[in-house]
């Protein structure tokens, strides 16, 4: 579809937000944290640390597993059903703003696998959370299987979301140097309110992972109780 004939009206952008905002206190948020502004219905707006509202840094913890069955002498579970459509809705609202970006607001109903040619247009690979026909299989989070094979998928799926955030990113400056003819047209906004502090927080973890990996000397003076301080998805 040649770019004149297209029509991007920035004030249909899409209503599908990257984040999933359970209730969160706001005082927790600490100096240095990285953080997104949240903006309710109302029109009001609050500051979030982005790992504790963005399920593609979530942590698994044991409440999050459903004992469904014991078989062949093992347990089989299931993954808290909350928990998989939180991810799941954040997944969508990456797929959803790039498809808007491609081929307008309009498109986002009914074009689910965007043609080659716009990916062709930009020198980019199609993302792999957007591989063609992937919304047509059912959810392999929605499976039962054993505790280490759910936390597989489940990190599968983070993984994805995060590379496809830095990706998004990276589309934005090639359409940027290639012009306005580019058939690509990003929201901003989105870019800047849910995309950016998603890159911006992975980029510190993989910083901080590293210097862990560094200093690793055989013993663990921090007990992890990350229960306590991460959202409750339920």
């Amino acid at each position: 579809m040649p770019p004149s004939t297209r029509s991007h009206s920035r004030n249909q952008s899409l209503n599908a937000p990257v984040f999933t905002t359970p209730c969160y206190d706001v005082a927790i948020v600490q100096p240095n944290t990285i953080t997104t502004t949240v903006v309710h219905d109302n029109g009001t707006t609050d500051l979030a640390a982005v790992e504790a509202i963005c399920p593609f840094f979530y942590q698994l913890k044991d409440r999050d597993f459903i004992l469904v069955a014991h078989q062949y002498g093992q347990n089989v579970y299931a993954l808290n059903n909350k928990l998989i459509s939180a991810i799941e809705w954040s997944s969508e609202g990456l797929i959803n703003t790039t498809i808007e970006a491609a081929a307008g607001p309009t498109s986002v109903g009914h074009m689910r696998d965007l043609p080659d040619i716009l990916f062709t247009e930009i020198g980019m690979t199609r993302p792999e959370l957007m591989a063609q026909g992937a919304n047509n299989v059912f959810s392999p989070l929605r499976n039962f299987g054993t505790r280490d094979a759910l936390v597989t998928l489940f990190k599968e799926q983070q993984r994805r979301g995060l590379e496809m955030a830095k990706w998004m990113l990276q589309a934005r400056q090639k359409a940027v140097e290639l012009g306005p003819l580019c058939r690509w047209q990003w929201n901003q906004r989105t870019l800047e309110l849910e995309i950016a502090p998603i890159v911006a927080q992975d980029v510190e973890n993989e910083g901080n992972g590293e210097e862990a990996t560094e200093d690793e000397d055989g013993d663990n003076d921090g007990e992890e109780d990350e229960d306590e301080d991460e959202e409750d998805w339920e």
